[in-house]
Parts: C-alpha cells; structure tokens; sequence
C-alpha cells in the first residue's frame, strides 16, 4: 500500500470498498488528472484499514440491522460512520447455468438447497444469521472477489450482496436474483474524525450517494 504520508502530499485519496467498486470506478470523474485508489476488503478489513489510515474512505456494504454494531464500533475508534443508503434489496448472484437462474426472484429457502459461499472476512452473525443460513450444511469460505465470481461461474455456487452493474454480470454470463424474503441491505461511509475531508473527496461522497439514490430509490 501506499504510505500515507504520500497520499497527503500528492492529494490522492484512497477507499476501501465491501463491495463491487466498479459500480463508482469506472463512471467518476477523473477531475484535475489526479489518480484515486480503490481497495476492496471485508467489513472488519475495511474499519481496520481505516483506522490505521490505510484508507483515508472506508465504503461498507451491510445489511441494515448489523449498522448499530458498527456504529458503535465506528465510536470506540473515533471514526465517523455516516448512512449513505438504506432499503437496498439483497441479490443472489449465480451462473446463467444455474437452475435459478430463470426465477425473476428467489426466496431463502430456494438458497438452501444448493452450495453456497460466504465471506471469510465477514462475521457470520453479520450476513448467515441474518439470512437465517447459519445451518446451511454447503458452505465454501472465501475472501476474494475474483475467487467468489470463480466459484460462481464454475461451481454453480450462489453469492449473495447487492446487484453488481449487469455489464459485469453478462461479462461474466452471470446474474443477481433478487430474494424477496432478504433482509435489507445499507450502503455506509467512514472516515477519521481526526482529518477533514477534502474537496474531492467530498465531490467523491455526493457523487456516491447521488448514484446509489437513483439507482436503488422509488
């Protein structure tokens, strides 16, 4: 990673994200040529990072009844958590060869008779709990994006987040389900209390929250 120290002084700004950054990267604009990191990373991952100012951002994709504990976690280490998003609908991400690929929507209980993968670096109370697959006997543990949309394609595995932009589903022949039993899910923003952020990086959080209003309000 980048030493902080480098990052102040050039004027980037890097931020860890919990889910498909493409969703931002490819669309924000490059403004006064500077280049921005991006970093993925599960939740605990991403707070970690933040705290240690690896990042200067933290972006969390997690299900609206979890934010409570990390507010509170985000209180013990001085960071700001701020809601960006709430109401956005869970997805099931499959192959197109799965035998659910052609339901226009799944229920939970359609997820429990086949594999499924669960992020290594998230607490299972925070997602298979939530999902009530905590007894779910198919589970394949992973901790990287690129392994997950492996095990996806090639395993006829099943992940589950919210929907990743369909040209990356189709590039990949995949797609996002959405389950109507799931639990809402939230997008959250972190930061030190101890910076001020910076210009970009404020354009940055209105560009971010303008997006995830039009695409997942009304």
């Amino acid at each position: 990673m980048q030493p902080v120290r480098a990052l102040q002084s050039t004027g980037k700004s890097k931020a860890c994200f919990t889910w498909h950054y493409a969703f931002v990267k490819n669309s924000f604009p490059n403004l006064n040529r500077t280049h921005d990191k991006f970093l993925e990373a599960g939740l605990r991952e991403n707070l970690k990072n933040v705290v240690a100012q690896n990042c200067r951002l933290g972006i969390l994709v997690l299900f609206e009844q979890v934010i409570p504990k990390y507010m509170d976690l985000a209180d013990q280490y001085n960071l700001e958590m701020t809601v960006l998003q709430r109401s956005i609908p869970v997805t099931a991400l499959m192959s197109k060869s799965h035998p659910l690929a052609n339901s226009s929507r799944v229920s939970l209980k359609d997820l429990t008779g086949y594999p499924f993968i669960a992020d290594a670096h998230i607490d299972p109370d925070d997602t298979l709990d939530v999902l009530g697959l905590q007894s779910h006997t198919d589970l394949l543990y992973i901790c990287d994006r690129g392994t997950i949309f492996d095990a996806v394609r090639k395993g006829n595995y099943i992940a589950i987040g919210i929907s990743i932009p369909e040209e990356d589903a189709r590039r990949m022949n995949c797609v996002c389900c959405p389950i109507a039993d799931g639990a809402p899910m939230a997008v959250a923003l972190l930061h030190s209390r101890t910076f001020t952020l910076r210009p970009r990086e404020k354009h940055f959080i209105r560009y971010l929250t303008d997006r995830l209003h039009k695409r997942y309000s009304g």
